[in-house]
């Protein structure tokens, strides 16, 4: 796969709570093939692989300008809570946007997720205090958040997307 990017309009909703729905939602989704030499999170060797990105944007009434954009997923499911089409996007989108740009490996990460879901709260000289706490800071030469690891998007991934870009266009 090369390049495939799509704009879904989603129809419009009412951003500013005037009572009418004058906001156009559109979100952008583009998986893009990257042939540079890197590191997957397992720390192997990759030279082509897919990277997912995808955002949204908020129109003002006229279209004319962006009134929200960017990384505003969870405030989407909020305007259309039964498009399970929509909530599942969401759910790829919260895993694998930017799954060329992993600051740790699968080790590292999954220690990280582990203390966020004890209440701690990210801080990244913290992160690395605690990875070398426990040992993890530094794996097969690589250090925590000194360079951007892959995380291969899988085939199913992008299959699921592409349907769901589809559906969603319908």
């Amino acid at each position: 796969m090369k390049t495939f990017k799509k704009v879904i309009s989603l129809g419009k909703i009412d951003y500013n709570g005037t009572g009418r729905k004058i906001n156009t939602v559109e979100i952008e989704v583009e998986i893009k093939e990257k042939n540079i030499r890197n590191n997957t999170v397992d720390l192997q060797p990759i030279d082509t692989y897919n990277v997912l990105s995808m955002s949204a944007h908020v129109w003002d009434s006229k279209k004319t300008d962006y009134i929200s954009c960017g990384q505003i997923l969870d405030e989407l499911v909020e305007y259309f809570p039964k498009n399970e089409f929509l909530i599942r996007l969401v759910e790829i989108w919260k895993v694998w946007h930017s799954n060329d740009l992993n600051e740790g490996t699968t080790v590292q990460i999954n220690f990280i997720e582990t203390l966020k879901k004890s209440g701690w709260e990210y801080n990244y000289i913290d992160a690395c205090n605690k990875l070398q706490m426990a040992g993890i800071y530094r794996i097969d030469g690589y250090k925590y958040g000194h360079s951007w690891l892959v995380n291969p998007l899988p085939v199913e991934i992008i299959e699921e997307i592409k349907y769901l870009v589809d559906m969603l266009s319908k």
